[in-house]
């Protein structure tokens, strides 16, 4: 009895060190996941700008259209 109760001790540990290599893997993953996102966004807000810009600015697409209407 006294073997097995050394083997499943051993056993356990074993089982709790695959288990901090494996949350360290998944924690690599999704901190790439996490670097890819933030990069992401970062290119959207880029090319979201420029628009945000010209809707602030009062760029209105309709007023090409209300000067024809008047001419």
């Amino acid at each position: 009895m006294g073997v097995e109760n050394g083997e499943s001790r051993m056993t356990n540990e074993n089982k709790e060190e695959l288990t901090a290599e494996r949350l360290e893997k998944e924690l690599e993953k999704a901190e790439e996941k996490l670097e890819e996102a933030e990069k992401l966004i970062e290119t959207v807000e880029r090319e979201l700008r420029p628009w945000e810009e010209e809707y602030e600015t009062g760029g209105n697409c309709c007023e090409d259209y209300d000067d024809e209407d008047e001419a």
